[in-house]
């Protein structure tokens, strides 16, 4: 759906496109689905370990899906300071956390069929913004989530 190198304005068109047009419920999975990418692909360009040690089979991203382990994974990974944890980063925290992220899942499970085009716009928006401070970090850090990522082969 996405490329590495889409730029998160195309991102952003693309996924308020759905919106637009009368489908908010897609506008909702590719707006998490951004998330996601762009918090692995963070995690995996601050991150202390290894990067292949993130994608491999047994890996550190094996069972990591959802905010709780996601923000377990970057405390892990990625905390030099108190300033940087994840619901730091990410706008609106308690918005995202508790209102915005969980409607991908019940959409994804099949717990909830479809969404209303204002419910959804203001979810979609918490997504794209919680994506935009992970962007804004790796940049404070050096780091395009956009570019190809260095590979590390020792622990930081």
């Amino acid at each position: 759906m996405f490329l590495v190198n889409d730029t998160k304005e195309d991102r952003r068109k693309k996924i308020t496109g759905f919106l637009d047009s009368g489908e908010p419920a897609v506008a909702v999975l590719l707006a998490a689905a951004n998330f996601e990418w762009t918090v692995r692909r963070t995690i995996i360009a601050l991150g202390k370990s290894p990067t292949a040690r993130f994608t491999e089979e047994n890996g550190i991203f094996r069972h990591c899906s959802g905010l709780k382990k996601y923000e377990k994974v970057w405390e892990k990974e990625f905390f030099p300071s108190p300033l940087e944890r994840l619901p730091d980063v990410i706008r609106n925290w308690v918005f995202f956390r508790d209102k915005a992220y969980p409607l991908r899942h019940k959409l994804i499970h099949g717990a909830q069929g479809t969404t209303g085009q204002d419910y959804a716009k203001d979810r979609v928006e918490a997504m794209l913004a919680a994506s935009e401070g992970l962007i804004e970090c790796g940049q404070r850090y050096g780091v395009d989530v956009f570019q190809k990522i260095k590979i590390r082969r020792k622990p930081r």
